[in-house]
């Protein structure tokens, strides 16, 4: 039997972008972790950048994996029979503060680095911009 790496792979390759969310939504519903989902995921999307892939196209992964960890509509969650914890042990989907720094890029887009986002993960990001001093 194929692993969860072997199916997710074959599920992008079909190039049907619903079909990863149901391969997906399959191997939760047989019982595989949330975190071997996710580990199949990022070897996709790593695999993916390799190839030079463009936003619209990692953001379809990145769709899959917000609903796997719960960065989306309770609605829309993949559920499994585990919930991970983040590396300082609080539940996924729990807001912390660290430590970052940003860079506006051209079009708008902004950059956000930091030592503690692991390497294709999704994170909701709140910015707050202080406003002019008073004077």
């Amino acid at each position: 039997m194929a692993t969860p790496r072997e199916r997710i792979q074959a599920a992008w390759a079909t190039g049907e972008r619903l079909e990863l969310h149901r391969a997906v939504e399959q191997l939760a519903a047989e019982g595989y972790s949330q975190q071997v989902l996710e580990d199949a995921l990022e070897s996709l999307l790593l695999e993916v950048r390799a190839a030079g892939a463009d936003d619209d196209t990692e953001e379809v992964i990145m769709g899959v994996w917000d609903r796997l960890t719960g960065w989306c509509h309770e609605s829309g969650h993949i559920k499994t029979q585990s919930t991970p914890s983040s590396p300082n042990g609080s539940q996924v989907g729990a807001v912390r503060t660290i430590q970052t720094s940003a860079t506006v890029l051209p079009g708008g887009k902004v950059e956000i680095v930091s030592p503690d986002l692991p390497v294709g993960r999704s994170v909701c990001v709140t910015i707050t911009v202080p406003g002019p001093a008073a004077g």
